[in-house]
């Protein structure tokens, strides 16, 4: 019980303390809604993530998620589901600059190697720039990035 109510404290923190987090959406007791984030610091996001998964605490996608939110497709794919309302936006990372180097080193540690074959399809093999593109909902299930809510929610 102790384990359960430190975990659920900590999460409670992580969300508290994390000011460049978006919008949390409708409440569902015992998942952590993402809708319509529009990312901010790596560092924090990677922050974040890593004490969610950390907590097993379910994770739903709703709305669009841009820059250092996609970050969230790093969790277990168990523990995340998105809505057909879901869309990951990618660009090039800037820390001040833009940064190739940067870029790679997050796609290679945190994106699923099909998100990464997505990425290089969508652009014919050409690198991210600094212009946002979008993964749709039904593109992020066809290359197996998270699982849909709705196969989650019919499974309860």
């Amino acid at each position: 019980m102790r384990a359960a109510i430190a975990v659920f404290v900590g999460v409670i923190l992580a969300l508290a303390s994390w000011p460049a987090f978006g919008y949390v959406g409708t409440p569902i007791p015992g998942v952590i809604v993402i809708s319509d984030d529009g990312g901010g610091g790596v560092d924090d996001h990677v922050k974040f993530y890593d004490r969610i998964a950390a907590s097993g605490i379910p994770v739903r996608v709703e709305g669009i998620c841009v820059s250092a939110c996609t970050l969230v497709l790093a969790l277990p794919r168990s523990q995340l589901c998105i809505t057909p309302t879901a869309s990951f936006g990618f660009h090039l990372a800037n820390d001040g600059a833009p940064n190739a180097n940067l870029t790679d080193v997050l796609q290679d540690r945190y994106y699923p190697k099909s998100v990464v074959a997505w990425i290089k399809e969508f652009l014919h093999g050409r690198p991210l720039t600094p212009s946002v593109i979008y993964m749709s909902y039904s593109e992020a299930i066809r290359v197996d990035a998270a699982r849909s809510c709705d196969q989650v929610d019919a499974s309860k």
